[in-house]
């Protein structure tokens, strides 16, 4: 099965796994379409989450559910999930559950770790073709 999301499973379970210790809370990482790519809570891994669907298909900006909004919902929990941009496209979601104006700027911090991240997985892999070029041009020499 072929990895169809810009972000790599690794670096969506580090972030998962930071944010988690950090709050103690439930955090979720969506990829392409909303799906669960790592998640503090296995049995959603590879569900579809409906605020990062929406948010990720630009429909809304953020995700933010009071308990009072998550209480009409069901099977949801009060939090805060918003996108994560890289080269001014929506390439993800981080989702933090608990009151969402306090895990607001923690997801907004975490987005700009995983955009920064992602600019160095390019240079890295820009790198790496240069350096098989020249390889491949000393060769022929």
């Amino acid at each position: 099965m072929s990895w169809e999301h810009s972000v790599s499973k690794e670096l969506a379970e580090r972030i998962v796994a930071i944010l988690n210790e950090v709050t103690g809370n439930n955090v979720q990482f969506m990829g392409n379409g909303g799906e669960i790519i790592a998640t503090t809570q296995p049995h959603r891994l590879g569900d579809i989450h409906g605020g990062a669907k929406n948010v990720l298909a630009g429909k809304w900006d953020e995700a933010a559910l009071s308990t009072e909004d998550a209480e009409q919902m069901e099977g949801a929990l009060p939090g805060y999930t918003g996108p994560i941009t890289y080269n001014d496209r929506r390439v993800a979601c981080i989702g933090i559950t608990g009151d969402p104006e306090e895990v607001k700027p923690l997801q907004e911090m975490a987005g700009l770790i995983v955009e920064q991240e992602l600019k160095k997985e390019k240079e890295q892999k820009e790198k790496e073709k240069l350096a098989d070029r020249i390889f491949s041009d000393i060769e022929i020499i």
